[in-house]
């Protein structure tokens, strides 16, 4: 049980220092009952997994081009308001959409966004989601 303790805590230790050194990660999540994905983008590679939706799985490098993309779209947000932003519908409230939700990650520090209808982002996250949402296409 102790070596259970000690070795999950190095190992969130050791993903939180991993994290540090990266420029940027982006996590964008949607699910509802029986489906979900998880799409992550960092500074070096994109990575997919999805369960029960018609999505990808695999990973794959990060072009130096869609790096500089990606940070240009971060870097237009208002990270710190990513929690206020209005999303322009809520058919996830009724399944009717899976509820999704983005997570960035810039200099150690991580900004959630509010929950919001797959495919249809608060229009402030809509270029970087469309761009996370073409490079996923990518992964094999």
């Amino acid at each position: 049980m102790l070596f259970f303790v000690v070795f999950m805590a190095n190992s969130i230790c050791s993903s939180k220092y991993q994290n540090q050194d990266l420029e940027f990660m982006v996590i964008y999540k949607a699910q509802t009952r029986g489906s979900n994905l998880e799409y992550t983008i960092d500074d070096t590679s994109i990575k997919a997994l999805s369960n029960g939706y018609d999505g990808k799985n695999g990973e794959a490098a990060l072009l130096a081009e869609d790096k500089k993309e990606i940070q240009a779209f971060i870097d237009t947000l208002a990270l710190e308001n990513l929690n206020r932003l209005i999303p322009p519908s809520q058919n996830s409230a009724v399944d009717r959409a899976l509820i999704a939700q983005i997570q960035i990650t810039k200099n150690g520090k991580r900004y959630e966004s509010v929950n919001f209808d797959h495919g249809n982002p608060p229009v402030a996250l809509k270029p970087l989601i469309d761009k996370i949402l073409a490079l996923i296409e990518t992964v094999e």
